[in-house]
């Protein structure tokens, strides 16, 4: 599979810049990690975590409750404690937290990211559908630790690296071009870049955010389950834990611009931007 971070994410999230009222990016994001994270939850999970009946029951409901909690309590403080990041520009994305997407809207978009991810790693995984139907399981080499070299495989590494990439390029995109300021307003990005996490909660957040990843890698074999993949399960949960906390106990401004509930709601609040020809995506 590519990578569950940034990679799946970065194979999917496009389509936030092509539609960005009609999109849920956030939803859409988490989702597009969700199957990943039932491996170490038991084995009928970890069957049916990558089948249609696995993006129902498993992976959309945990992306929709996990972007509810990130609007209304953790966006605030994980991207108050992170690094800005140049032209990253992570701080500016605190303003998630002043959005409300219809329900309809962020299970859509939570679908779209689950499935984009079984559909991509059906032709990343030798024996899988995909890789069945576009004859991808067939040996084109050897790695050395690491057995027959498939076709599948290699279409997989391709994933990581061009994932990732797309990943980092929608969000240079996002910032160099205004686009937050185009869907959200202006004030609101600024109201949020005006808030940072101090040193200790700083440190705080990552105690939160590393530490029950790390405990859980320690005692994986303990609890008869993946080394690898329990502390990939723990990680989300540790990062709205980590986020809420944090964001608790910042400093908010008196003035914060009031929440829109659609991002079409935010136009009479771009006037500074109404030159960018940007500024109609929303």
């Amino acid at each position: 599979m590519p990578v569950t971070f940034p990679a799946h994410q970065g194979l999917i999230v496009p389509i936030k810049l092509r539609w960005p009222g009609s999109i849920d990016a956030t939803a859409l994001c988490i989702a597009a990690g969700t199957p990943d994270l039932a491996y170490s939850l038991g084995p009928w999970l970890n069957r049916q975590s990558h089948t249609a009946i696995g993006v129902v029951v498993w992976a959309v409901p945990v992306a929709v409750l996990a972007a509810l909690i990130t609007r209304r309590s953790a966006a605030s403080g994980i991207f108050a404690a992170m690094p800005d990041l140049g032209p990253l520009a992570l701080r500016s994305y605190r303003v998630l937290g002043d959005r409300r997407p219809p329900l309809w809207q962020t299970v859509t978009s939570a679908l779209l990211g689950a499935g984009s991810h079984v559909v991509v790693d059906g032709f990343t995984h030798a024996g899988r559908w995909g890789a069945d139907v576009a004859g991808l399981n067939g040996t084109i080499g050897s790695v050395p630790g690491r057995g027959a070299f498939t076709a599948a495989r290699a279409l997989q590494y391709a994933g990581h690296l061009g994932g990732s990439l797309a990943f980092v390029a929608v969000l240079v995109v996002v910032a160099s071009r205004g686009r937050l300021a185009a869907w959200y307003g202006a004030e609101a990005v600024a109201q949020a870049r005006s808030v940072t996490a101090t040193g200790p909660q700083r440190a705080l957040f990552a105690v939160l955010a590393v530490g029950p990843p790390l405990v859980a890698a320690l005692v994986a074999d303990d609890l008869g389950r993946s080394s690898l993949f329990l502390p990939v399960t723990v990680s989300l949960p540790a990062l709205l834990l980590a986020g809420t906390v944090v964001g608790a106990r910042l400093d908010r401004p008196s003035d914060r611009p009031g929440i829109p509930t659609d991002l079409n709601l935010v136009t009479n609040r771009r006037s500074d931007v109404a030159a960018n020809p940007d500024s109609d995506l929303a």
